[in-house]
């Protein structure tokens, strides 16, 4: 797949430079975002948010792109030279391949068609009917639907209590969250919230979670405190 074939698919509008160039050696996160969840924008916010915390503690190799942030988070009301103040980053293909690896998600048709280009194809692409959805899970309810049942929406504090005692090693994965994959698998947009039947596919299908003591399916769970709503999409 070419470049300006996966701009089209994941709905980035693109310029004559892209055309004439091709696949770039990096990019920006917000066309990285896309490419790897097109159409998905939870997942986007969540994988953007994670991907500039990485950048910030320098978990990820980029470089800054500053001159960048203005053609990508224009705000009505807000001045152009004070959007150009808000610092972007551009990350190369072997580190977001790095990346992707140590967080054990697979890039989409698209991301894998940059890895290749510049000879990274370890990494097996996800689907191409499923770019916009993170590995296969198991459903969270018994008869399929046509939407994605996420389950509740958390806070974290809440979560962690809720689910400890089948969850044994959830405190640390939390901490390590933007590193092990869960931020991307199972971050919610809203500060501080997470999805929780997510976050509880993510650990099964890791073997970190034992279902044998008797906890209630998430999507069948009565109100909890720390739960502010539920979000199907």
């Amino acid at each position: 797949m070419s470049f300006i074939e996966s701009l089209d698919d994941a709905g980035i509008v693109w310029s004559d430079y892209d055309a004439a160039t091709g696949w770039p050696k990096a990019m920006n996160i917000d066309r990285l975002v896309i490419l790897q969840y097109p159409k998905n924008d939870s997942r986007q916010i969540a994988l953007r948010s994670t991907l500039k915390g990485a950048c910030r503690r320098k978990e990820i190799a980029s470089t800054p792109a500053m001159a960048w942030a203005g053609l990508y988070l224009s705000s009505p009301g807000v001045p152009f030279d004070k959007l150009l103040e808000t610092t972007d980053y551009a990350i190369d293909a072997p580190a977001f391949f790095k990346w992707l690896k140590r967080c054990e998600t697979k890039p989409s048709v698209h991301v894998a068609a940059w890895f290749a280009k510049f000879g990274l194809v370890e990494c097996s692409p996800a689907p191409a009917t499923d770019t916009s959805t993170p590995e296969p899970v198991e459903p969270a309810s018994e008869k399929p639907t046509a939407t994605i049942d996420r389950g509740w929406v958390m806070k974290k504090a809440a979560l962690i209590k809720k689910h400890e005692p089948e969850w044994p090693t959830i405190n640390r994965d939390f901490q390590d969250a933007s590193d092990n994959g869960l931020s991307i698998a199972a971050k919610a947009p809203g500060h501080g919230e997470w999805f929780e039947a997510d976050a509880l596919n993510w650990a099964r299908q890791r073997g970190k979670l034992n279902e044998t003591t008797g906890q209630q399916a998430p999507s069948r769970a009565t109100p909890f405190s720390g739960l502010t709503h539920r979000i199907k999409g």
